[in-house]
């Protein structure tokens, strides 16, 4: 025999079975706000007005409320929602995931230069970018390129003319981008008297600058410095 319950969200009345509500602990969803609520707590004395006491026929008698669904058709409805509601909190976790890789992937981006710094790391960049054709640009990383033997010589040829020599390593254990040298003059007071920089393309003109220097690789480049505006009396070598 069905007991007829009343849903406490919107009302309505609609009837349930009590092995329905043994089996879902009490809890039965309404057919017409889809609220779900205790069956066994909105349970009312009298039958709906109308109601057929079979299983085949409930609510369709004459009473003023809407028909009452079918025991099959509130599980049929109820499993919908519950599809739906699986379907969002998938879509939503698809959405959180591909946030949490985009920050990732910003991340790495802003670091990239940090990443290059690890071998395996750029070697698996370089094979990647050689199939899509894109061009991964060389590191310049503080304190791994370090300057030996500078000094600075006149030129006989050229008066008040001065040679800087000097030799350029890579302490890396990948390649950099060669860096620009800032060659400083300073007078017989220790204050400057003059700065220029240079690029690698004047210090080293027959080398390809974008090739960069290899680990451990030595370079030594030779720049001449024609017509300071003031005898030097010492001079630094900075990179940039």
């Amino acid at each position: 025999m069905p007991l007829t319950t009343r849903c406490r969200h919107c009302g309505r009345m609609f009837p349930v079975y009590a092995q329905q509500l043994k089996e879902r602990r009490g809890k039965v969803d309404c057919p017409q706000c889809g609220g779900r609520f205790d069956g066994i707590g909105g349970l009312l004395e009298e039958p709906m007005p109308g109601m057929e006491m079979g299983r085949g026929d409930m609510g369709t008698g004459g009473s003023s409320q809407p028909a009452a669904s079918t025991p099959a058709e509130m599980l049929d409805l109820s499993e919908g929602r519950r599809r739906r509601g699986r379907i969002r909190v998938t879509l939503w976790s698809l959405g959180v995931l591909a946030l949490i890789a985009g920050l990732i992937l910003q991340i790495g981006w802003w670091d990239r230069s940090k990443w290059l710094q690890h071998p395996q790391v750029r070697a698996a960049v370089e094979e990647v970018c050689a199939r899509i054709g894109c061009r991964i640009e060389l590191p310049g990383l503080a304190g791994t390129m370090e300057i030996l033997q500078p000094a600075l010589m006149e030129l006989d040829d050229t008066p008040r003319g001065l040679r800087l020599t000097l030799a350029l390593v890579n302490n890396a254990a990948v390649s950099q981008r060669l860096p620009q040298l800032q060659v400083e003059l300073y007078d017989a007071q220790g204050k400057l008297a003059a700065a220029r920089r240079f690029g690698p393309e004047l210090y080293l003109p027959e080398r390809d600058a974008d090739g960069g220097l290899a680990p451990s690789e030595v370079v030594r480049p030779s720049l001449d410095l024609e017509d300071p505006p003031t005898p030097a009396s010492g001079f630094r070598v900075k990179l940039f």
